[in-house]
């Protein structure tokens, strides 16, 4: 009786400790975790962060990307892994972006911190996600550490034109139709159609 006791002492300890261990986990994220895109042709910029490290000297992501809406410049490798740390140059796929680096002989002092800092370029003002497809941290002798990730998305600011400006009214709006003017005795001037529906931009 007193083993089947302690058995069930044991597993209720184990339980509660769930919950602690998941949250120790490290987490790796991108930063900011929602952007809005700025014009076409300018640069945007995201942090790959960590937090909660612990023993980390290596780390290794791939990340996923709307290719018609971002186009990749660059990597550069942060400051969170130990000076004399190197990278390994990232490889670049349609969409994605695998990148990695390591240190030799010593961990990370810090539990946070940024891996890396990418640099896209906007190609079209829209909707899209940046997120991990895979990543990895790992200790001093390899042995992959635990971690989550978080992913980061992009407002293309649907709200406003092509031009950058406010949205205009497509004419169901609640403005109301312009009524014709009368001069002198009921000569009657008007635009023809009072209500019109506007076509997309660039059109007549």
């Amino acid at each position: 009786m007193r083993k089947v006791y302690f058995i069930i002492t044991l597993l209720i300890t184990v339980l509660l400790a769930l919950p602690a261990l998941v949250s120790a986990q490290a987490v790796i994220s991108i930063d900011p975790a929602t952007a809005d895109s700025p014009d076409v042709g300018q640069t945007l910029d995201f942090n790959v962060n960590i937090t909660g490290g612990e023993n980390i000297a290596g780390f290794q992501f791939t990340l996923t990307y709307d290719e018609t809406a971002l186009e990749f410049v660059e990597v550069k490798l942060g400051d969170y892994l130990p000076a004399g740390a190197f990278a390994v140059p990232a490889k670049v796929d349609a969409g994605s972006v695998l990148y990695g680096a390591t240190a030799i002989g010593t961990t990370a002092a810090e539990a946070d911190g940024t891996l890396a800092t990418l640099t896209f370029k906007v190609a079209a003002k829209k909707d899209s996600a940046v997120s991990f497809s895979s990543a990895k941290l790992s200790d001093a002798i390899a042995k992959e550490v635990a971690s989550t990730t978080k992913e980061a998305a992009i407002k293309g600011d649907a709200d406003k034109g092509d031009n950058g400006g406010e949205k205009t009214d497509n004419g169901d709006g609640d403005q109301p139709p312009v009524e014709p003017v009368l001069l002198g005795d009921g000569a009657t001037i008007s635009a023809n159609p009072a209500e019109i529906k506007s076509p997309a931009a660039g059109e007549t």
